[in-house]
């Protein structure tokens, strides 16, 4: 019996969970060129389409946060920040996610998601995917142009590509059907 309850007592203490402390294995932040993109205020701007009519976009206070993100196999986890600011318009709600080396605009009408992005593969500065756009009949210099991450033929999508300023936020919105939104000087 003593046998036993050693040989119990040896299993148990072997297969119990031992603690850890959590620690930070590396700490993703995004650099101060990158958050200089993000115009973080709550704002209401004023779009012109192409019949001439005036359309406002709300823009909520932007945020900053840290997320951790835990190494599955260990006590480590990854600290990573986020700048995300959310807007609507019409029927639209939208999100605008900076990161290094990438931006991502998002777009719902309930129906359809439509994701937008620029990223650079080994590129951390948003800066240097600046570049001058001619679309629409309009141009743009020193601009970050999302386009629609989705390119498949048959796929339902609404919006094309999005312009984006460091200075002015979203400039101009090109919907698929070739109509569009462009920012007036407010």
């Amino acid at each position: 019996m003593k046998k036993i309850l050693i040989c119990l007592i040896i299993v148990i203490s072997l297969s119990s969970c031992n603690p850890c402390d959590p620690y930070e294995i590396r700490r993703n932040l995004i650099t101060e060129t990158n958050k200089d993109f993000f115009l973080e205020q709550q704002r209401t701007d004023t779009y012109i389409n192409e019949k001439g009519e005036n359309i406002k976009i709300v823009f909520s206070q932007g945020k900053t946060t840290l997320e951790k993100i835990s190494d599955d196999h260990d006590c480590g986890y990854y600290t990573y920040e986020r700048i995300e600011q959310e807007f609507s318009f019409n029927n639209y709600l939208g999100r605008i996610t900076i990161g290094n080396g990438a931006m991502n605009i998002d777009l719902s009408d309930y129906v359809v998601v439509n994701n937008n992005s620029v990223y650079g593969n080994q590129i951390s500065e948003l800066s240097e995917l600046e570049t001058d756009v001619n679309i629409a009949g309009f141009t743009f210099t020193n601009v970050l142009k999302l386009d629609q991450e989705n390119t498949i033929d048959h796929a339902i999508w609404d919006i094309e590509t999005i312009i984006y300023s460091k200075e002015r936020g979203i400039e101009f919105i090109l919907f698929r059907n070739q109509t569009w939104l462009k920012l007036t000087n407010n």
